[in-house]
């Protein structure tokens, strides 16, 4: 007992996670930007991927209400990105004009689209 550090009780081991209680997780293939690329094309890989899964969940031309249009958090939790990550980037596609974003918040949250030739305002 040194440092003021308490010694392993023997019931404290049964606490601990046994392989065998693990829960396994089905693998989800997931696109990994090999080590040797540059902080910009990681980006690039990102923004593509968030535009992607956008495209998968915008069905309706011309775009519906606002309030139908999809939340930051649904599309970080679609790729597996941080809220806050998620909306830097997505304001880079509004930049580009790939996406567009509702004038004002609705319940707290932006609401994304992807911007169509004629629904780009």
């Amino acid at each position: 007992m040194r440092n003021g550090n308490l010694p392993l009780q023997p019931l404290a081991s049964d606490l601990l996670l046994h392989t065998e209680d693990a829960i396994s997780w089905p693998e989800q293939e997931k696109t990994v930007a090999p080590e040797k690329t540059s902080r910009g094309n990681k980006r690039n890989i990102l923004l593509e991927q968030l535009y992607y899964a956008l495209h998968k969940r915008c069905q309706k031309q011309p775009p519906p209400e606002f309030n139908e249009w999809i939340s930051t958090r649904v599309l970080a939790e679609d790729c597996e990105l941080g809220i806050y990550q998620t909306r830097s980037l997505l304001l880079k596609l509004v930049q580009q004009q790939r996406v567009i974003v509702t004038p004002a918040p609705i319940s707290n949250s932006l609401r994304w689209y992807i911007a169509d030739d004629d629904s780009a305002s």
